[in-house]
């Protein structure tokens, strides 16, 4: 109880794990109007009997007067610590914490971006790769875009564009798509239009990112937009102006966050709250995504596949390969696993990786294609007038005979030494087959006949062989 945080506060609170003690937490809060300025509190999740607490001795450390409704944090370039900014009120100025291993820094580094702003009212927000910081200002229903470049192994802004847009009159909330190559607005309270804006930022050119502007959406809502884990964004959808109803318990999203134009797929009221309100605010995360993907190659049964993955930032993995019929080999802590499937067939494997306090888990679903198989038959003998069919249909094959044709069976009516090729997913076998056809032997017997008993008959085929 009793932190400084504001439920007015355009970002009031952030929670940042503290290195190297997975059970600690640092909770940064600003207040509304910037009052009191950015402070910081400890939780340690081994008090009251595990349910957690704040450590008395670190609670609401002041950090730095002046700051407006705004912090975010970004992971440092060294993989172990973190940088948490805010933008001072009516200044120019960022200023940037060290929090490591060893706590907060309260040092701050500070920026002078040149671009002075009110700062009072709106978001800061780091990219995933950590290498931009955008802040949104509201001043008036006039309101102002800054992106700068930041240097997340010092701390300091190195550059700084900053503009107004037309459409979102009262910048509010700033987000970054995962890529870190385009930059989302959205208006807050006071705003005429309730826009949400996009921009190519990609080449980090003013005139660029100014005729890049997109309106992904219109009288919508205004408030907070917030990257989630699952790299799509999410916007509140809140009016200010009008009673609570029930489309106030829904967030809209953008689907595609990563694709410039009408392909970012904004979809209107995507995710329901069950009848609670986010209003204006969406909690704001740590900006850098810790993101693991994996590939995987040799899909073929009785053969070992083997899975592989970007190791960078990845302290420790957990592979669970979906295949329990394999027993204990089913799951393993390499970071570059080879599984034999015990079937063909579709697994689910899931990687789950971990770096100092964060964890990513992603799922692919592989198939293990069947092994192919080819076998004609013995070299065949057969009478003129018969057909001999052959099948060799499998799955995930194509064929070639030798007589040119690529269907699955073939049909013989004449004496042919016949091949066939067939080229499977996980294997290309040839087999060769030997079919004769001979004429009818005629035969004749002569007329039925009727003799006394007692004498004989003598019979002739009359058969050449």
């Amino acid at each position: 109880m009793g932190l400084l945080g504001n439920p007015s506060s355009t970002q009031s609170a952030i929670i940042v794990p503290k290195p190297g003690f997975p059970n600690q937490y640092l909770i940064f809060t600003v207040t509304g109007f910037g009052s009191v300025g950015l402070n910081y509190s400890l939780v340690d999740m081994t008090l009251d009997g595990g349910l957690g607490d704040v450590v008395v001795a670190e609670k609401n450390i002041q950090m730095y007067l002046g700051v407006g409704e705004n912090v975010c944090a970004v992971s440092h370039a060294s993989g172990n610590k973190f940088w948490v900014l805010s933008h001072v009120q009516n200044s120019a100025d960022v200023v940037a914490f060290e929090v490591s291993s060893a706590g907060v820094n309260l040092i701050p580094v500070i920026s002078n971006t040149v671009e002075i702003i009110e700062a009072r009212v709106g978001s800061t927000k780091g990219s995933p790769d950590g290498n931009y910081v955008a802040y949104a200002s509201q001043v008036n229903s006039q309101g102002n875009i800054k992106l700068m470049e930041f240097d997340n192994s010092t701390g300091q802004i190195t550059s700084t564009l900053a503009w107004s847009s037309m459409t979102v009159t009262g910048p509010y909330g700033a987000e970054f798509s995962s890529n870190s190559e385009i930059l989302y607005i959205s208006d807050g309270w006071g705003a005429t239009s309730n826009s949400i804006a996009q921009y190519d930022i990609s080449l980090y050119d003013l005139p660029t990112i100014i005729a890049s502007e997109f309106v992904v959406a219109q009288g919508v809502s205004v408030g907070q937009i917030q990257l989630g884990p699952d790299e799509k964004i999410y916007l509140s959808t809140w009016n200010l102006f009008a009673s609570l109803s029930v489309q106030d318990s829904f967030l809209h999203r953008i689907n595609e966050p990563n694709i410039l134009g009408v392909g970012c797929d904004f979809e209107p009221n995507a995710v329901y709250l069950e009848g609670r309100v986010a209003r204006m605010g969406l909690p704001p995360f740590i900006s850098s995504l810790f993101s693991v993907s994996f590939q995987s190659r040799q899909f073929c049964y009785l053969d070992s596949t083997y899975f592989s993955l970007d190791t960078a930032g990845v302290d420790s993995v957990i592979w669970n390969f979906g295949d329990p019929a394999s027993g204990l080999q089913n799951t393993s802590t390499l970071f570059s696993p080879s599984h034999y499937f015990s079937d063909s067939g579709s697994f689910n494997v899931t990687l789950i990786a971990y770096s100092d306090t964060l964890t990513d888990t992603i799922s692919q679903s592989i198939f293990i294609y069947p092994r192919q198989t080819l076998n004609l038959g013995p070299d065949t003998l057969l009478c003129e007038g018969e057909v001999l069919e052959l099948n060799i249909q499998q799955d995930y094959s194509t064929y070639l005979w030798s007589d040119s044709s690529t269907a699955d069976s073939l049909i013989i009516d004449s004496s042919a030494i016949v091949s066939v090729t067939l080229f499977g997913v996980c294997d290309t076998l040839q087999d060769t087959i030997s079919v004769r056809f001979d004429k009818s032997v005629p035969i004749d017997l002569g007329p039925d006949t009727t003799f006394c008993e007692g004498s004989t008959i003598e019979l002739d085929a009359d058969v050449t062989v």
